[in-house]
């Protein structure tokens, strides 16, 4: 018996999955790397107007991406493949950039950034930060995100809908804990960066002396493999499972790095047991969230050079070497939490 041939809908859907999985195998979403990016770039504080173009962004902080950055590049790169497939090269026009608005004024603050191809009877969508697969919503339906973890153990899932208004197909994300589903729009690069990127980057926390310090930046980290995980939240392709295995926030306000890994996933496999018995011996370090994962905190309230510091920073690196971490990378962290207080040593006490 000959197997139908797939439809168009199904042909796009690969395609674009195979585009999810290359990037969600050699790319990071980060917000930390547009920071550091600016920061160094306009050390004054003062942003080029027009910002630096994307391209730009990206040649400086590969493979690390704001969802901007990596959304920008998952939708040059579905453009490029629709137009290798002669009767998909109509579709390559629907592709857009989107943007999800982040309160009522959604002119200035704009807080998420998809790929989204918007045909008139169906979607396919690349929302790399959020889900590890593309995904595909006939119009006037919906679809489930895959479910993702927070710091704090919490399971969350989102309703991604497609629904035709006033004759516009729109994309809409309903949180799991909302009432009123969020709209997607398209907006240029430049909007994307500044009202995104820069935002993020400009965005400060203000401490009890009256200093102010970066809000908290945060990295994640996708990884390859062999089997499906028991506990944490996965995604299957043709031969690749891929889940993200680690989570990292890089806390100014706090001076501490705290990591989280999978825990009965990961660390308490044989092969992991002795990095689990030095995260367990060193004071006020681990935290079991529950059983799918647990947090390492590293507190910079003390030298770098101190032994429990060096001790903690060397487990972490461990740690996240095997999640895809390059240790100078974790180093590159913590040093900037130390360049923010000594700013702050250095400075006159705020007015």
């Amino acid at each position: 018996m000959v197997e139908p041939l797939p439809s168009n809908e199904e042909r796009i859907l690969q395609i674009a999955n195979g585009i999810a999985l290359q990037y969600g195998k050699t790319t990071h979403w980060s917000t930390w790397h547009f920071w550091d990016f600016y920061r160094r770039q306009f050390p004054g504080g003062g942003v080029a107007d027009p910002p630096p173009v994307s391209e730009q962004i990206w040649r400086a902080t590969a493979p690390f991406g704001s969802c901007v950055d990596i959304a920008l590049q998952t939708t040059a790169a579905l453009r490029k493949d629709l137009l290798q497939a002669p009767d998909l090269q109509h579709y390559e026009q629907r592709v857009r950039t989107l943007a999800r608005a982040g309160s009522s004024n959604h002119q200035e603050e704009l807080t998420h950034c998809i790929t989204a191809l918007l045909a008139d009877t169906f979607c396919v969508l690349i929302d790399f930060s959020c889900n590890h697969k593309a995904m595909m919503i006939p119009l006037d339906s919906c679809v489930e995100s895959l479910p993702y973890h927070n710091m704090h153990g919490d399971t969350f899932r989102d309703r991604l809908i497609y629904e035709d208004i006033d004759g516009v197909p729109t994309v809409f994300r309903l949180h799991q804990n909302a009432t009123d589903p969020t709209r997607f729009e398209e907006f240029d690069k430049s909007s994307l960066i500044r009202k995104i990127n820069i935002r993020l980057a400009n965005e400060m926390e203000t401490l009890r002396s009256g200093h102010k310090v970066p809000k908290t930046k945060s990295v994640k980290f996708q990884t390859s493999l062999p089997e499906p995980p028991n506990l944490i939240p996965w995604a299957k392709f043709d031969e690749d499972i891929l889940a993200t295995t680690c989570r990292v926030k890089v806390d100014f306000e706090n001076q501490k790095v705290l990591m989280q890994v999978p825990y009965q996933d990961w660390l308490l496999r044989d092969e992991n047991r002795s990095l689990l018995r030095k995260a367990r011996a060193s004071r006020g370090f681990f935290h079991k969230v529950n059983d799918a994962a647990c947090n390492l905190t590293l507190f910079l309230d003390r030298p770098k050079h101190s032994s429990t510091v060096k001790k903690q920073i060397d487990i972490l690196a461990r740690i996240g070497e095997k999640h895809g971490l390059d240790p100078l990378e974790l180093h590159r962290w913590i040093d900037s939490i130390y360049e923010i207080r000594a700013a702050i040593n250095a400075s006159s006490p705020p007015d």
